[in-house]
């Protein structure tokens, strides 16, 4: 298990002002109207809740848990969003992985995410994979502020799709 000193206050300090971030950014999207994205709204709300949660390893557990679920939602959401729109059928359960894959191949309002957000994308997939499915492997500090910031970027250039 990997060290995982907590740095008190001043850590999830950074982590709740990312997570503002990321709220600020969603609920002044066009996007922020769809009930799903309200979902993802409140689950990143979930994750600042989550910061009162008493011993490290399972407050980062569940941080990881809702960012992950959180954007693994806001993909799913704009896949099936634009689908629906162009009338063309999403085939199989979207996960981040096939979200990505999905918009990539066939964009959404015809746009795709540049290279390094997919660069960071399939990052933010290998991570929640590894910290969701591994047992006793928990993120240090530093990997969760890695993970929010790759998720920062992914939906900050997410929501400029056009709805």
């Amino acid at each position: 298990m990997q060290s995982m000193k907590f740095n008190g206050c001043s850590e999830m300090l950074t982590f709740k002002k990312e997570i503002e971030t990321i709220l600020f950014t969603l609920r002044g999207s066009p996007w922020a109207t769809h009930a799903d994205v309200q979902k993802v709204i409140s689950e990143y709300e979930h994750f600042i809740g989550a910061a009162k949660t008493p011993t490290q390893t399972r407050r980062v557990s569940l941080q990881i848990f809702h960012a992950s679920r959180a954007i693994d939602s806001l993909l799913k959401h704009m896949v099936e969003h634009e689908a629906n729109r162009v009338g063309r059928a999403v085939v199989g359960y979207l996960n981040l992985k096939r979200s990505l894959n999905n918009i990539q191949r066939h964009g959404v309002g015809g746009q795709r995410f540049a290279t390094p957000t997919e660069t960071d994308v399939k990052d933010l997939t290998k991570a929640r994979n590894r910290y969701l499915h591994v047992a006793d492997d928990f993120p240090a500090d530093r990997d969760l502020r890695v993970f929010l910031n790759q998720a920062a970027r992914a939906i900050g250039e997410a929501i400029t799709f056009p709805v």
